[in-house]
């Protein structure tokens, strides 16, 4: 059986599709006369645009450099796709600033129709991103770059978060992995014989999760050596 290629993508891809169905279900189900239900609404739509910002201007920076020797041109046009998505995001994100700064109650039933229309074009906007990255950009990656080479690349991005990235990947990212997860992916850096990198790794999640959890998945890396 083929095995199949490590997939660079797939946890921050994961952990920015389930900020956007959440704040899509948030905002389907609110009930726009209340304004903790609005609030809510916000918090968690906010969430989700500034992830994808963040993972365009800090994950995808490090991958595009990396791809840039190889496909100037595919770099320069998602780069180009990228700059469009952040400019509807921010957009959203003045939509809100503006209701928060002009008291709330006021249009606020406009207010919601704007939102619920606002969600279903960021989220065009994310699929198509997601899309983009994990069959054009992946077929490059997995053409130029052996699994090793893309483990490293991505313990290269989590080595470069400052604190507040750190805390933001843990909290949005690793938490949402499964134990399974988890620890095939230090089991894959290991397999290529860095065990710096998984070090790296295996400290970041036990410091992003209950005790209890780093303890079984613990066990089963050590089952798997």
């Amino acid at each position: 059986m083929k095995k199949e290629r490590y997939n660079i993508f797939s946890k921050s891809h994961k952990g920015l599709r389930r900020l956007v169905l959440e704040a899509g279900r948030k905002i389907h189900k609110c009930d726009f006369g209340s304004i903790s239900d609005v609030n809510e609404c916000i918090v968690i739509f906010l969430k989700a645009i500034r992830y994808y910002s963040y993972h365009i201007r800090k994950e995808d920076l490090i991958i595009y450099r990396a791809i840039n020797p190889i496909a100037p041109y595919i770099v320069t046009l998602l780069e180009g796709i990228n700059a469009r998505g952040i400019e509807v995001a921010s957009s959203i994100e003045y939509k809100i600033y503006k209701f928060n700064s002009e008291g709330q109650t006021k249009g606020i039933i406009d207010f919601g129709i704007e939102l619920q229309s606002s969600i279903f074009s960021f989220t065009s906007v994310v699929v198509q991103h997601i899309k983009k990255e994990e069959v054009v950009l992946n077929e490059l990656l997995w053409q130029n770059f052996t699994d090793c080479e893309l483990l490293e690349l991505e313990v290269k991005m989590i080595s470069h978060f400052v604190p507040e990235e750190k805390e933001w990947f843990n909290n949005e990212v690793m938490k949402c992995l499964d134990d399974h997860e988890i620890a095939v992916w230090i089991d894959d850096i290991l397999s290529c014989g860095n065990a710096n990198d998984a070090d790296l790794l295996m400290e970041s999640t036990r410091s992003a999760l209950p005790e209890s959890r780093w303890q079984k998945i613990s066990r089963n890396i050590m089952q798997r050596a």
